[in-house]
């Protein structure tokens, strides 16, 4: 391509400005980019070697010409601007193939020496003769020369760019025109060293670099131009970063480097021991109760792990028929949590509570039972803020219903004669242990023959209740009496039998508010009829008689004697 030079030798200013509009439109542009690919840019360490794809963009020729028979390439270092850092070698493929007759160079012709730096006033890199090679038609992304640029074991750690020299690199078509190659972005080579990224351990996790490719993961190294580099271990879920090994990093915080020599950093992450939820239980105080009665309800909540929870909480819906009794008797804390227990309440809850690892808390509430029946209770399940969501605690109480009122009642004696008396006693009592009652009565109505003595005779009480007896009656009654809870009353009253015969006498079946219908209580008395006063005549007819019948004995024993 020597006529290539000559032309651009003897070529003037104002050639040099058709040139220039020439290339405004866009007939031919060189673009810059990785062998085989499409990048502007690559890395390589000192020693390394970077291969460069010179490719154009051919629009329309000036004139007659078909094609492009020859190019002349001049790759200059833009930044920084001392060379010498660089060798070259390459091949030009526009116009190929070059084994043609008339140049008498074959395509493996090395164009430039390898041992030659980088001189970015040579202009003949790729310079040659291409008269009568077969024209490459106009064409866009045609593939003209491939360079090898290798970087020495002493080139600076840096960022070097490179693009054709402008006006010396140029294209030639079979009409012998020639074409300045407009020329795209610059291409850069960083010259670095490389840093790795080793993982270990029975962890996983996750390096990122602030700058670079590093994201280790997927990419685990990367080559830096001497520059400093932040490293951040994140370990999964499940695993715990437990520092950095090499390059002088210590602890689990960010790792600062200045990458100036190749260099091997280790994460280490393992595995972290799963952190279990906090544990609950819960009893009541008592296994039996009767309605309307009180027992505490107890709940222990427990961290079975060496750190810390935070955030427990669970809640309790009380089945139905219990309540939180009033006052709550609520007793203990938990954890700095909020217990809620609000008297009358259906339900209990605890949130926020903390606990340190190993330890427990308890506390206590008293609930009532308004109804019988077995209340089987079983809670939420008990939650965490590190521990996520554990079990639930059960507690049975059994509520006994209200026993109603019972009675009893006797005669003393129980034998008496027409117009005897006798004391009718009447014991009411209350058997439930909690409840008591109000509202207790019963009436008795006597037997036939039987009535109230005149007085009454009445003793005793019963709760404040009203006892009614009056004299010559049939009828004896309790009303409104108030009995606490266990307990009993007795009151008696005397009573006149006026006819003789067995008196059965069975009272009305014993209320009560709170215990409804009890039993009814029964008593006999025996009425017998009394023997008549002998008349003094009928004393002196006995008298006489028993005085015959000695007189009568006397006679027969004094016969039997003589």
């Amino acid at each position: 391509m020597t006529f290539c030079k000559q032309f651009w030798q003897t070529l003037g200013v104002v050639a040099l400005g058709a040139l220039v509009s020439a290339t405004a439109m866009g007939q031919v542009t060189t673009r810059n980019v990785t062998a085989g690919g499409a990048a502007t840019s690559t890395k390589i360490v000192p020693g390394g070697s970077a291969s460069i794809d010179v490719r154009l963009d051919v629009g329309t020729l000036l004139t007659t010409g078909t094609g492009l028979v020859g190019t002349v390439f001049t790759l200059s270092q833009v930044t920084p601007g001392t060379s010498g850092f660089f060798s070259i070698t390459g091949r030009s493929f526009v116009g190929s193939p070059f084994n043609n007759a008339a140049s008498g160079t074959p395509d493996s012709t090395v164009l430039f020496p390898p041992s030659n730096l980088l001189d970015p006033t040579n202009d003949d890199n790729l310079g040659r003769s291409t008269t009568g090679l077969t024209p490459t038609p106009p064409a866009a992304n045609t593939l003209a020369a491939n360079l090898t640029l290798t970087a020495s074991a002493t080139t600076p750690l840096g960022v070097y760019t490179f693009n054709e020299t402008p006006i010396v690199s140029s294209a030639t078509d079979d009409a012998a025109n020639d074409y300045d190659m407009s020329t795209g972005a610059a291409y850069s080579i960083t010259v670095g060293q490389t840093l790795t990224i080793n993982k270990t351990g029975t962890g996983t996790g996750t390096v990122t670099a602030d700058t670079g490719a590093i994201n280790c993961g997927g990419t685990c190294s990367d080559i830096y131009p001497g520059t400093v580099v932040t490293l951040t271990a994140t370990p999964s879920v499940g695993s715990t970063f437990l520092g950095w090994i090499g390059f002088g990093c210590l602890g689990t915080g960010t790792c600062v480097v200045t990458v100036d020599q190749a260099e091997t950093i280790t994460a280490d992450f393992t595995v972290t021991a799963a952190i279990l939820p906090p544990t609950i239980s819960k009893s009541f105080g008592a296994a039996n109760i009767a309605v309307g009665a009180t027992t505490s309800l107890t709940f222990n909540i427990g961290n079975p792990n060496a750190s810390t929870l935070t955030g427990i909480g669970f809640n309790d819906a009380f089945p139905a028929g219990l309540v939180v009794s009033t006052p709550n008797g609520l007793v203990g804390s938990c954890g700095g949590g909020t217990i809620t227990a609000v008297q009358g309440a259906t339900s209990i809850s605890l949130s926020a509570a903390t606990l340190a690892g190993g330890a427990n808390c308890s506390f206590s509430v008293n609930v009532t039972a308004n109804t019988a029946g077995t209340k089987n209770n079983t809670t939420g399940a008990v939650t965490s803020v590190e521990g996520g969501t554990g079990g639930t605690a059960s507690a049975s109480v059994t509520v006994a219903g209200i026993a109603a009122p019972t009675i009893a009642k006797s005669f003393a004696p129980n034998n008496v004669v027409v117009g005897g008396t006798s004391t009718l006693s009447f014991t009411v009592t209350n058997p439930n242990p909690s409840n008591a009652f109000t509202g207790v009565a019963f009436t008795d109505t006597l037997p036939a023959g039987v009535v109230v003595s005149t007085p009454n005779a009445l003793t005793g009480s019963c709760g404040g209740g009203t006892i009614t007896a009056t004299a010559g009656s049939g009828v004896v009654s309790l009303a409104g009496a108030s009995l606490a809870a266990n307990s009993s009353c007795v009151f008696t009253v005397n009573v006149t039998a006026t006819s003789n015969g067995t008196k059965v006498n069975i009272t009305s079946a014993v209320t009560s508010v709170e215990g409804g219908t009890g039993n009814a209580a029964s008593a006999t008395l025996t009425v017998g009829i009394a023997a008549p006063i002998p008349t003094l005549q009928q004393w002196a007819l006995w008298m006489l008689s028993l005085l015959m019948l000695i007189v009568a004995g006397v006679m027969m024993y004094s016969r039997r004697k003589n």
